[in-house]
């Protein structure tokens, strides 16, 4: 997966939304972050990917949904499956863990194309779906209903 498709999806997602995702900023939560995109492009990657995760498991125990497993991909399909989010999110999620495993199984920064501009692009984007995570996690009803949301996730393909 190119880091292009970040940009691609992130677009997506402000225009379903009417968000500002299509200019990252990093707000507070993530600033912490900024200064290790210079100085360790990798690890900001990796610590703003484990924020998401966390945003997205509370927001899906808010909403009683339980994925089969809590690995990244589970919740993310579960998300969507059960409407909590919807499509362009979901697409910009995958995108993200996509990413993410990329990095933590490249040895050096540059086999996985981590430049500082990139790993800062990851953490704006990271810090705008902790924000769209974080509303959901307090809405009562689910803001995406889907006609083909099911009750479990037996059967889905668990690759992480």
């Amino acid at each position: 997966m190119e880091w292009d498709s970040l940009d691609e999806a992130r677009t997506e997602v402000a225009a379903s939304q009417s968000a500002e995702l299509d200019k990252p900023k990093i707000d507070r939560g993530f600033d912490d972050l900024l200064p290790l995109t210079e100085s360790h492009p990798t690890a900001a990657v990796m610590l703003a990917a484990q924020r998401v995760e966390a945003a997205l498991a509370k927001a899906l125990k808010a909403n009683d949904i339980a994925p089969l497993r809590f690995a990244f991909v589970d919740m993310i399909r579960a998300a969507g499956r059960h409407g909590l989010i919807d499509n362009p999110t979901e697409r910009v999620l995958h995108n993200l863990r996509v990413l993410r495993n990329e990095v933590a199984h490249s040895h050096e920064a540059e086999l996985a194309g981590v430049t500082p501009a990139r790993a800062t692009d990851y953490v704006a984007t990271a810090a705008s779906m902790v924000d769209v995570l974080t509303s959901l996690a307090v809405r009562p009803t689910l803001p995406f209903p889907r006609q083909d949301a099911v009750d479990t996730e037996k059967g889905a393909d668990s690759t992480n």
